[in-house]
Parts: structure tokens; C-alpha cells; sequence
């Protein structure tokens, strides 16, 4: 089993199930090529490193398209690439052989009927260890410890070889490679195998007393702190409800939540300001001419003139009575009624022109 350690190295991550390649022995476009199960999705017995080991297929990946296949992992011995790489209930690559000596030899031993095995390159970038007597399920199939499953990996490259790589095997493709470097899950916790039912919360606190209480005291210590964060953030936001449910989502500190507050009013005051500079100028402009000879004095309103239908008729009594009105105004009752109403309401200006 490996140590607790967060890193393993290179060869530890090249696998091999006695896997066999095989090729398209005919003419035309299936000539020169091949197919590799470099996976199969089962528990790897007895790794030299890892002890029973799986590949959780969920969380592997290609490191790209296409991949290089080399010979037994080494990059000066390239056998061809692939044309098709698919991750499903195991690992499936198809490829073409490439035409240099090397790869010719190869396809030519295994036209003759030599079984040539698949291995991949697949370092881990978090795995989860299974203690002795622990057991987890990976791939629809439990694998007992101790051992370990890569949750997240990716694959490198595939390899034809006569035998998988060992630990007492070291290729020239890793003699270069540092330490592989992953993260650890269950350090310190692995679920035991156990007969126990589960159907409740009562059989879980049974069967897991002391992971359950720990994990109670999280919640109780989460939930706490939350009250505790949106209290403050209530402060910190004042009436801004809308603000309060965004920063409280996004978990702000109080001081961050204050600082959001005092940019939102700010520009909302820029906002305002803008729009009644807007408006102002929108104003409907103002003759000069008018303006430089106006009456700055308003005529003062008469109580009771323009207002109602009596006064209307008392105008139009007194322009019916006067020769004066009737001349000025050229007759047009209405329009002497029109202007009384607006000197009332202290809309006419007298302007008076220069000598």
C-alpha cells in the first residue's frame, strides 16, 4: 500500500490488465490499424504500489486528441496515434500505425500472431485511499482495502508493450518525470463493511455513532456562523433587502457588504443627477429678445376675473358694451375673453420698445 504522502512515483502510474491489441489484417482503409482496451474498469489485484486499485472512469479523462501510442512508454520508440478515444464502462482507443521501422516491425510480429499487451500512463490528481477492512464502490464493483481509487485522473498516452510495466521497471519515457502529485481523500475516515440496514437516521447514528456526531457539530457550527453573517449583513445593508440576499448568497464580510452599499448609493446619485441635467435640457428655450424688454413686475391677479362661467359672461357683457374693446380687438369677443384670462393669471408681459 502506498504511503500517506501526497505524491507517487512515475512508473506507479502505468497499468496494465494483459490486455491484447488488436489490428485490422486486411487491405485498403483497414490497413495499418489497431485497437486497444487499455481498461476495463475492474479492480487492478495487488498493485506494487497502490494495492487493489480502480480507475473511476467518472473521473478520467484524455490528456488530448489525438493521443500518441508509443513502445512500452517510450517517446523515442513512437508506434502510431489514435483516432478515436472513448471513455464509456472502460477505455477503448482505435489508431493508425505509423509508417517508420520501428512501428512496421511491430505490426509485422503481430501479423505473425505475437500477443502484444495495451498499457496507459495515467497519473491521478486526487485519489481516495480504503484502509485494511474498508471497502468502497467505484465503477459498479466494491473494492476492498486496502488499496486506493484515482477519482480523478487523466491519461497521458498508450503504450504496446510485451509486459506491463513493474516497480522494478523504469522506462526511458519517465526518467525524467518528478513525482506525481495528487490529492488525498478519507485520510482519516473510510466507511466499514458492515450487515447493518440503513432505511433511517436512527440506523445511520447507529451503525456510524462517531462520524455522525461529528458531522452533527458541523452543521450546528455552520448554521450558527450564518445567523451570525446574515445578522451582520442586515446591518451592514440597511433597507436594502436586495443587496442583504446577494451578499449574504455570495458570502461577503459585513465591510464588504457596506463598501457595495455606499457604490450602489453613489450611483444611484450619479444616476439622478444625470437625469435631471437631462431634463433641464430638454427645456423648451427662451426668446432674448422677449426676455430683455419684459415687464419683470407680474400685473397683479384680480380676485374672481377668469374663474368660472359668470365671469366669462361679465367679459363678454362688457366687450359687447364698449366700442374701444370692440375695435381693438377686432370684434373677436373670444380673444378678448382669452387675453383677460391670462392677464388674470399673470401671463401677459408688456414690452416695451426702445426710442
Amino acid at each position: 500500500m502506498a504511503n500517506d504522502n501526497d505524491t507517487a512515483p512515475a512508473e506507479a502510474c502505468i497499468f496494465n490488465e494483459q490486455t491484447e491489441v488488436t489490428f485490422a489484417k486486411g487491405d485498403g482503409e483497414t490497413k495499418n490499424k489497431f485497437s486497444i482496451v487499455g481498461y476495463s474498469g475492474g479492480v487492478m489485484k495487488n498493485h506494487w504500489y497502490w494495492g487493489n486499485l480502480a480507475i473511476d472512469l467518472d473521473g478520467c479523462k484524455f490528456y488530448k486528441k489525438p493521443l500518441p501510442v508509443l513502445e512500452s512508454h517510450c517517446t523515442g520508440c513512437r508506434v502510431g496515434f489514435t483516432t478515436k478515444q472513448t471513455i464509456s464502462d472502460n477505455v477503448t482507443v482505435e489508431g493508425e500505425f505509423l509508417a517508420n521501422d520501428n512501428a512496421q516491425a511491430m505490426q509485422a510480429d503481430m501479423a505473425q500472431g505475437f500477443p502484444m499487451e495495451a498499457s496507459l500512463f495515467c497519473p491521478p490528481s486526487v485519489i481516495e485511499r480504503v484502509l485494511e477492512g474498508a471497502s468502497v464502490k467505484v465503477n459498479g464493483q466494491v473494492l476492498k482495502g486496502p488499496g486506493a481509487v484515482f477519482r480523478k485522473s487523466i491519461i497521458k498516452e498508450v503504450s504496446m508493450c510485451v509486459f506491463g510495466l513493474d516497480k522494478n521497471t523504469k522506462s526511458s519515457a519517465l526518467a525524467d518525470i518528478e513525482n506525481v502529485k495528487f490529492s488525498s481523500l478519507n485520510k482519516e475516515h473510510n466507511i466499514m463493511e458492515t450487515e447493518i440496514e440503513i432505511t433511517n437516521l436512527e440506523g445511520l447514528a447507529a451503525a456510524y455513532p462517531e462520524l455522525c456526531a461529528e458531522l452533527s457539530e458541523q452543521v450546528k457550527t455552520e448554521v450558527g456562523t450564518d445567523r451570525d453573517l446574515f445578522a451582520a449583513l442586515k446591518e451592514a445593508c440597511g433597507d436594502d433587502h436586495e443587496l442583504l440576499i446577494q451578499c449574504f448568497s455570495e458570502q461577503k464580510t459585513p465591510d464588504e457588504a457596506r463598501q457595495l452599499r455606499i457604490e450602489k448609493l453613489q450611483k444611484e446619485k450619479t444616476q439622478l443627477t444625470e437625469k435631471n441635467k437631462e431634463l433641464e435640457t430638454k427645456k423648451k428655450p427662451v426668446d432674448p429678445a422677449a426676455t430683455e424688454f419684459a415687464d419683470s413686475a407680474n400685473p397683479p391677479i384680480v380676485e374672481g376675473e377668469g374663474k368660472g362661467d359668470k365671469n366669462e359672461e361679465a367679459l363678454k357683457q362688457e366687450f359687447a358694451a364698449s366700442a374701444d374693446l370692440q375695435e381693438e380687438f377686432g370684434g373677436d369677443v373670444e380673444a378678448y375673453v382669452s387675453f383677460k384670462k391670462a392677464d388674470a393669471e399673470g401671463r401677459v408681459r408688456i414690452a416695451h420698445q426702445k426710442t
